[in-house]
């Protein structure tokens, strides 16, 4: 089994990506499965549990369906969803979301990983609204193969990437 992320939860449980499997999975301390989403047609690869209890998951490509960026409630509802097709053209979100974080202003940041051997290009981090307005977007190939996010970006806002393409 392939996990991708794990990340330990402020109740002491463990969200797992099992990506060959398709699973998103908490565990508790025992090591006993206590909530599970399965994503029929894609692979999980970063997961993060949202203050309102939700789980904002992001995907990869090994399956049929794109890689997208999805908002799960606790029962299972997706609530909702970011596609390629809701990006501008250039963003090429078609590898794998290594990972997601929904910052305090309601918005996500994604970090997006497009290097291929085909010499793809795409937009390798930025921040979407809920209505899917992109505020900014991060795109640096010499530098970058894939970026990670930690848990509390927002106490690294001053470390600076360079100046980011506004989009507003």
């Amino acid at each position: 089994h392939q996990i991708q992320k794990v990340r330990k939860l402020q109740n002491g449980n463990y969200l797992v990506c099992q990506t060959q499997q398709g699973l998103v999975r908490e565990y508790d301390e025992t090591g006993k499965i206590v909530w599970e989403f399965e994503l029929k047609d894609n692979n999980p690869w970063c997961a993060v549990r949202l203050k309102n209890g939700n789980t904002l998951i992001g995907t990869g490509y090994y399956r049929k369906k794109p890689t997208e960026a999805i908002e799960v409630s606790p029962e299972k509802k997706i609530v909702w969803t970011l596609e390629n097709s809701d990006l501008p053209v250039h963003f090429n979100m078609t590898r794998t979301i290594v990972d997601v974080q929904r910052l305090s202003n309601g918005n996500t940041a994604v970090f997006n990983f497009v290097w291929t051997s085909k010499g793809e290009k795409g937009v390798d981090a930025f921040e979407i609204t809920p209505e899917k307005r992109v505020v900014w977007e991060f795109d640096h190939p010499e530098l970058v193969l894939g970026m990670f996010i930690t848990d509390e970006i927002e106490q690294y806002a001053e470390f600076n990437l360079g100046p980011p393409r506004n989009n507003q």
